[in-house]
């Protein structure tokens, strides 16, 4: 009787800690790549630097911005500490319904979308900046990682 316990034990943990990394494996590069953006936008609602800048590989650059990983990290700490209110980090981001687009060519892709930039007031969310973001995504031995981003605004400005 022991023995069944603790086989079915040891096959239950076993399980625990094979199953996630083989449905990770079988994820497909869109998924991936619309995870990993997915992931940064919540870090930047959180106003976590850690988050936003995670995701970048340590080439990145912000085309047009003369902007790298470093001053991307730099802006995320002005704005954890700017951005804020009683009730937390005030800027969110919202995706545009529809506008996403990946596109993927080996070790390379490319991911399009329309975001939206709102910052929480009493009055609720006031909307400050409509953009276009275009990223070139690498994969590499950890993985995808974004390369370069290119931003186009549609309307509104940012005021950070």
């Amino acid at each position: 009787m022991k023995r069944i316990v603790l086989v079915t034990l040891g096959t239950l943990i076993a399980l625990t800690l094979i199953v996630p990394r083989i449905l990770e494996a079988m994820k497909s590069d869109e998924d991936l790549i619309r995870e990993l953006v997915a992931e940064a936008i919540e870090a930047f609602e959180e106003g976590s630097v850690s988050g936003v800048v995670a995701p970048l590989a340590k080439d990145f650059r912000l085309a047009g911005r003369s902007m790298g990983r470093a001053e991307i990290r730099d802006l995320m700490l002005f704005l954890s500490r700017e951005a804020r209110d009683e009730g937390g980090f005030t800027l969110r981001v919202a995706r545009i319904p529809g506008s996403d687009l990946v596109t993927i060519d080996g070790d390379r892709a490319g991911f399009e979308l329309d975001l939206v930039l709102r910052r929480r007031e009493r009055d609720g969310d006031a909307e400050l900046w409509e953009f276009h973001l275009t990223l070139e995504l690498g994969r590499g031995d950890e993985g995808w990682a974004i390369e370069r981003a290119t931003i186009e605004t549609l309307s509104g400005r940012p005021r950070y």
